[in-house]
């Protein structure tokens, strides 16, 4: 993925990365982080052509999953039972889908509560669009 810290047409590339990994696309007020976007995504029910909202944390208790744009990699909020996530850990041969972000790719039960791994930070179109799919196919979301 591209580095996007500062690139003020960021949001132009958000939306396409979002798009091929099928993750529904809502707007906010613009980030005050390194990387300036105004679109974020989600996974859950639809609302609507790009909903808007003041941020991103508005939506997080109505939909399981949150895509942030960072430098070069997505931060993900959601929760992935744990079953789940040690097939994407399988499934993920580059390391480029990390739980809690963390740059040593550990095994889930490293990082897991209750189960669950509710965070990651994934480097990749390949690792975005295989995140997507993993959970679409268990009926994580």
């Amino acid at each position: 993925m591209e580095n996007l810290a500062g690139v003020s047409t960021c949001d132009t590339v958000i939306v396409g990365e979002l798009v091929i990994a099928g993750i529904n696309l809502a707007e906010q007020d613009k980030e005050r982080n390194e990387v300036p976007y105004t679109i974020f995504g989600y996974l859950g029910p639809k609302m609507g052509e790009k909903p808007k909202f003041h941020e991103s944390k508005d939506i997080e208790k109505m939909v399981p999953f949150i895509f942030l744009r960072a430098w070069y990699y997505y931060r993900v909020h959601g929760s992935v039972p744990l079953e789940v996530a040690n097939i994407l850990y399988k499934l993920d041969t580059g390391g480029e889908i990390r739980v809690a972000g963390h740059c040593g790719a550990p095994p889930p039960e490293e990082w897991a509560h209750n189960g669950r791994v509710d965070c990651y930070h994934i480097d990749s179109q390949e690792g975005l669009n295989l995140f997507v799919k993993t959970l679409k196919e268990h009926g994580v979301f």
